[in-house]
């Protein structure tokens, strides 16, 4: 992103912070200038309709991004190499091994 190496931005939760605030201000300026542009070129009642098919617009790709299919392999998947040796050691089988506090010689069972 930007240029920047991978892994780079990995658990930096201030630059997320920062991003989500930058994309918010974004979309309150993206829809000032649309509602303005619509009012100029129609009347009120257009700018509400516009408003509506937008926010239509908007449930239509949440849904719509919610019904495609993901990938088995990529569905968990860190996307650094940094994150694939992370899970690598903390994803382990687990321990089979039975741990009784019976006395020795004597199973479970007994």
């Amino acid at each position: 992103m930007l240029g920047v190496p991978a892994g780079t931005w990995l658990g930096r939760t201030d630059i997320a912070l920062a991003a989500n605030s930058g994309v918010y201000n974004a979309g309150i300026a993206a829809g000032a200038a649309l509602g303005g542009l619509v009012l100029h070129l129609a009347d009120v009642r257009a700018t509400f309709l516009a408003g509506g098919l937008l926010a239509v617009a908007a449930c239509a790709v949440l849904l719509g991004g919610r019904s495609l299919p993901i990938g088995a392999d990529r569905a968990n998947a860190p996307a650094s190499p940094a994150g694939r040796q992370r899970a690598a050691r903390t994803t382990r089988p687990p321990d089979r091994t039975e741990h009784h506090s019976t006395p020795r010689g004597r199973s479970a069972a007994q």
